[in-house]
């Protein structure tokens, strides 16, 4: 995420909302209040109703970070705030007409009002490039460039439903510069850990990457002199002496091996071991608990 021009993160105040409060009021597990139970209801039929469309929203804020950090509420929102690309903005704003919902346009941003008194910020993201979003602040000529993987997450779950987040990166960034200084703060603290256990799984997966490259490149030095069965053990040998794999993969070396012989290209080798992802990831995930 970048800035331009001025700087740009600012209190973007609802017209219909200027009297909330921004002092945290932190919720207990399994102590929901009844403005929370209805905002997460909410949440849900309007993901519901833009999934059967197929337009994709992306829950920022608040809501997204308690859902990142613990998978669950763990303070009052005033609001809900939520992203959906520009080009179909025009359709969520009659979709939510015709379900009731009371819609103020700010700029390009939209405030929407549930009809049992749930607001909802919609922010529009225009596709600026092949790898990039880009969000207009209300108010303010600058804009906010987002990276496009930023919005292609895994669903997480909030209390009992699940929903697409921005990335924890970017929402900790945006905590950062939040003008509630409370609210931010709180955000921050609750995403750190999550942003450096992202920073540290990235840096294993790079590191086992850069693993599986050398082995390729490796077994095409050895295909000039060895006979089939010959190269086979002598990858295996290999595989098994490169750290990053003992770690993550111990026991799939045989099944690397074969991978590496049947790729006719580093490209296809390492779209292979992608069906390792899953032991990958878990054995990183256990890594860091």
């Amino acid at each position: 995420m970048e800035k331009q021009e001025s700087e740009f993160f600012e209190t973007e105040t609802n017209p219909m909302d200027a009297s909330r409060e921004s002092k945290i009021r932190e919720i207990k597990e399994g102590k929901l209040t009844e403005q929370t139970k209805f905002q997460i209801k909410t949440i849900e039929k309007i993901q519901t109703m833009l999934d059967k469309e197929g337009v994709d929203i992306w829950i920022g804020g608040g809501f997204a970070v308690d859902a990142l950090a613990k998978g669950r509420v763990t303070r009052e929102h005033d609001d809900i705030d939520g992203w959906v690309l520009e080009k179909d903005i025009s359709k969520v704003e009659e979709m939510l007409s015709k379900e009731g919902y009371k819609i103020t346009k700010e700029g390009s941003k939209l405030s929407v009002k549930a009809p049992e008194g749930i607001f909802l910020d919609l922010h529009p993201l225009k596709e600026k490039s092949a790898t990039e979003l880009e969000e207009q602040v209300v108010g303010d000529e600058a804009s906010i460039i987002y990276p496009k993987e930023d919005f292609s997450r895994e669903p997480v779950p909030l209390e009992d439903i699940q929903i697409r987040t921005i990335s924890p990166k970017t929402l900790y960034e945006l905590a950062k510069h939040e003008e509630q200084r409370e609210k931010g703060e709180y955000h921050a603290k609750l995403l750190e850990e999550i942003v450096k256990r992202e920073e540290r799984n990235n840096e294993a997966k790079e590191r086992l990457l850069s693993s599986l490259k050398s082995i390729y490149s490796a077994a095409q030095a050895l295909k000039e002199d060895k006979t089939k069965n010959a190269l086979e053990t002598e990858l295996i040998d290999l595989i098994k002496g490169q750290s990053e794999i003992r770690e993550y993969l111990k026991g799939k070396e045989e099944a690397i091996a074969k991978d590496v012989l049947k790729s006719s290209s580093e490209d296809e080798f390492v779209s292979k071991i992608g069906r390792f992802k899953d032991i990958v990831e878990q054995k990183l995930k256990q890594k860091i608990d």
